[in-house]
């Protein structure tokens, strides 16, 4: 069995087979801020900016950043992790900071504790603060807009199969379900097929009346600025069909 990212990834598919990428809609919003150059790894930069926007959704520091604790324990490191999480209050430079060293031992706990070792060398300059803080103000945005946030961080119990074992999605609105990706470019086909993955395993998930009610599947981009949607009504019974067998392992 295979998280669902693995499962896409090993299925060995052509990921744009299983859609109609015509159905992807955009709204690219403007909010004249340019982001610059920055001078840590963007995967760091993009946690960071995930994590600082669910701790200020939900205001909870130990969920909105359970993942990197858990890699801190893994490299020995809880206690310098615990002092950075009670230096977040919100969008300060130390708060970004600290967010920033904090992302790193995501990698701790996803790959290889030794990555522990070089947190100390995560020293984001005040240009890539400053991109930061503009994509965490963005991500808070389109959520307030679109909101309020039902559900975060949602785990999917219930959904499970002999093939996938675990998934997790970022956001659930009144009507659209959300993935939040730290994309340089358009959405990928990768990022369609794990949302329309997501959304079915939803609907046979413990929270499958809420999913019931979702209209639109979102993935937004803070880094370009981009909404990219799909109208649930416009998703083929084929689609859902060919995703939820080959993808899941749901045999109906």
């Amino acid at each position: 069995m295979y998280s669902l990212c693995c499962a896409l990834r090993f299925s060995n598919q052509d990921y744009a087979s299983f859609f109609n990428r015509n159905l992807l809609n955009t709204i690219e919003f403007s909010d004249d801020k340019q982001l610059s150059k920055e001078n840590i790894n963007s995967r760091i930069t993009g946690n960071a900016v995930q994590y600082l926007t669910k701790f200020l959704i939900t205001r909870d520091k130990e969920k909105a950043f359970f993942i990197p604790l858990l890699g801190a324990e893994r490299c020995n490191k809880i206690d310098e992790a615990r002092m950075r999480l009670d230096n977040i209050v919100g969008l300060d430079d130390k708060s970004i900071k600290d967010a920033c060293r904090l992302a790193g031992y995501e990698l701790c706990y996803k790959i290889n504790p030794k990555y522990g070792e070089n947190n100390y060398k995560i020293r984001p300059d005040e240009k890539t603060v400053s991109n930061i803080r503009i994509m965490v103000n963005r991500s808070l945005y389109v959520l307030r807009k679109y909101g309020p946030v039902l559900l975060d961080d949602i785990a999917f119990n219930g959904a499970f199969t002999n093939k996938v074992n675990s998934a997790s999605g970022d956001y659930l609105t009144p009507e659209g379900f959300w993935n939040f990706a730290n994309t340089l470019d358009r959405a990928d086909n990768l990022d369609i097929l794990q949302l329309l993955s997501h959304w079915i395993m939803g609907l046979h998930s413990v929270h499958k009346n809420k999913f019931k009610n979702v209209k639109y599947l979102v993935i937004f981009s803070p880094r370009l600025n981009k909404l990219y949607y799909i109208e649930v009504d416009k998703i083929g019974q084929n689609t859902i069909s060919s995703i939820s067998k080959r993808i899941i392992g749901y045999n109906k």
